[in-house]
């Protein structure tokens, strides 16, 4: 077994272990999203679809995933317009 093996061997680990450090932490946020959002609501159920389909296909390794994630963000900011709206509205 040459240099560049051994070196390879080590990277697929590294990518390995770097991946499952990015899924663990992915699945960690996507708990913490569920846990401050309120799932009866329309947007909060949306958003909660749109993070479920973007783990599914990062898991797959599908490319579509960078769209989605746009979609994400602009769920999220209409959630946070509402919270906001609501909130100025108690003041």
């Amino acid at each position: 077994m040459g240099i560049w093996s051994i070196q390879q061997m080590q990277k697929e680990q590294w990518d390995t272990e770097r991946f499952y450090l990015a899924v663990k932490d992915a699945r960690r946020l996507k708990a913490k999203i569920a846990l401050l959002f309120n799932p009866a609501e329309c947007q909060s159920k949306l958003l909660m679809e749109q993070i479920n389909q973007s783990f599914d296909k990062a898991m797959n390794n599908e490319s579509s995933v960078m769209q989605l994630c746009d979609q994400i963000v602009a769920t999220s900011q209409a959630i946070l317009k509402t919270e906001w709206e609501r909130v100025k509205k108690v003041e």
